[in-house]
């Protein structure tokens, strides 16, 4: 009982599955490339922010303590503003106090 038609047609679909074995393996294979070129894409990316970082931050810092400085000093010289008369008030004063 040799079956020709029905061996042709299992032989042809043994080799199609082998064939869509051999395209898995390499679409599994080209994945596995993906993820790890990926990974170390953003390895790449963020070692040297993190260098960066570590790198500036002293420099950040005094830059940071500079501007809180400064701001202190507006501070200081708004509330002086508000301590001093107003100009045309004090020349209003300086010139009724001068003799005429």
């Amino acid at each position: 009982m040799d079956n020709t038609p029905d061996r042709e047609i299992l032989e042809r679909l043994l080799k199609l599955e082998q064939e869509n074995y051999r395209i898995l393996k390499a679409l599994r294979s080209s994945q596995r490339w993906g993820v790890f070129w990926g990974f170390i894409k953003f390895l790449l990316l963020i070692i040297p922010l993190i260098i960066a970082y570590f790198y500036l931050q002293p420099y950040l810092q005094m830059i940071w303590a500079t501007y809180e400085q400064a701001q202190g000093q507006l501070t200081n010289l708004q509330q002086l503003g508000a301590k001093i008369p107003d100009m045309g008030e004090l020349l209003k004063q300086f010139q009724q106090a001068r003799p005429q």
